[in-house]
This record gives C-alpha cells, sequence and structure tokens, in this order.
C-alpha cells in the first residue's frame, strides 16, 4: 500500500508535537512494506528517514486555505500515488484540499479536543478566534474524510454532536514503542509512582 501523510512541518531531530506519530507511524508502516512519504512544508526538499521519505515545499500563505492543496500537488509532481491520505491535523488538509479530485481514501486524525475554545486552552481573543476556526475546519473535514480517528473517545462524542456519523469514526489512542523503556522490577505490595509530564487540557 501507498500511503502519504500530510502534516505541516516535521523535522528530523523533532522534540514534541505530533513529529513523534509521524515519525513512528511511518517507520512502522515502511517496515511492513507500505511504501510511505511524509509531505509538510519547510527543507531540504527531499531526504529518506529510516525507510520512509520526506517531500518538502515552501511555506504557503494563508496555511489554512493553501497547505493541503500544495501538498497533494507536490504527491503528483514526485509521482507518488497513494492509496491513502492520512492527515495529522486540519491545516495539512485546508479548506481547499476537499475540491482536489482527490482518488485516495482520506484518513484525517484528531488529538485534541475540537470545542478548544470552551475547554481551557485557548485564553486570548485571538485564540478563541483560531480555535473556533479551527473547530470550523475540523468538523468540515471530518464530514469530508473517508475516515476520521480521533485519539479519545470524548473527540469522538464531541464529532457525533457536531453531526459526524459515527460509522465512520474509529478511535485509536496514542502508541508506545515499548522498545523504549525498561523493565522494572519491584517487590509485592511496594508502591509504584509512574510521572506523566503531558499538558493539562482535553
Amino acid at each position: 500500500m501507498k500511503i502519504a501523510r500530510f502534516i505541516p512541518e516535521f523535522e528530523k531531530n523533532f522534540k514534541g508535537g505530533l513529529m513523534p506519530n509521524v515519525y513512528y507511524l511511518s517507520k512502522y508502516q515502511a517496515m511492513r512494506g507500505h511504501k510511505v512519504a511524509v509531505f509538510c512544508f519547510g527543507s531540504p526538499a527531499h531526504e529518506k528517514i529510516d525507510g520512509f521519505d520526506v517531500y518538502r515545499i515552501p511555506k504557503p500563505r494563508r496555511l489554512r486555505f493553501f497547505l493541503g492543496r500544495k501538498l497533494f500537488e507536490k504527491m503528483g509532481e514526485v509521482g507518488f500515488d497513494a492509496n491513502v491520505i492520512h492527515a495529522m491535523n486540519p491545516m495539512s488538509l485546508g479548506w481547499f484540499f476537499p475540491f482536489s479530485n482527490c482518488k485516495a481514501k482520506i484518513v484525517f486524525s484528531l488529538h485534541n479536543s475540537i470545542f478548544s475554545w470552551k475547554n481551557g486552552i485557548a485564553e486570548t481573543i485571538k485564540d478563541k478566534i483560531d480555535s473556533f476556526n479551527f473547530y470550523l475546519l475540523a468538523k468540515f473535514l471530518s464530514k469530508k474524510s473517508d475516515v476520521v480517528m480521533p485519539i479519545a473517545g470524548f473527540i469522538k462524542d464531541e464529532l457525533i454532536s457536531v453531526g459526524v456519523s459515527k460509522n465512520k469514526i474509529k478511535v485509536i489512542p496514542p502508541g508506545v514503542d515499548l522498545s523504549l523503556f525498561r523493565k522494572i522490577s519491584r517487590k509485592k505490595n511496594k508502591k509504584f509512582t509512574v510521572l506523566y509530564a503531558g499538558r493539562f487540557s482535553r
């Protein structure tokens, strides 16, 4: 299978955000024999990372409108005939992508609440406007995509509440590469402490 992954940006030496998701999904799908290419903006224009290709374009103006179309055009330019396009957030498809005459199946991931302006993330007026724009775009793309993959059940409930068919929603929580962790032994009934480091929001 040929899988194109759309994301606004991807760096080889990533530190966080969606980049670890992109890296591990792409790496393991390539290890399983799939042909995987990541499309984003930035530089260099092309590089190979652990079995998958990364193609980059110059950053377009007005990302929420044009990024998806530009990435789709880049995909055609390099001759990557994808069976599936996996978009990692709303901006990576944008408002104009659904009119690109794309024949690939569209899989759309959502990693946070679509109601972020009222769930504690947005604080300033600008944040609230951006969050509302995110909500409108996420709702629009969820209805246009073939499969929507939120990372948690509460996001599925939010999508259903705004009219997205529950039949196209598949909840897939973030994974863990167990090889990065060592097993620890502990005595029975001894207290075990886990530290969580993350964003305190939905």
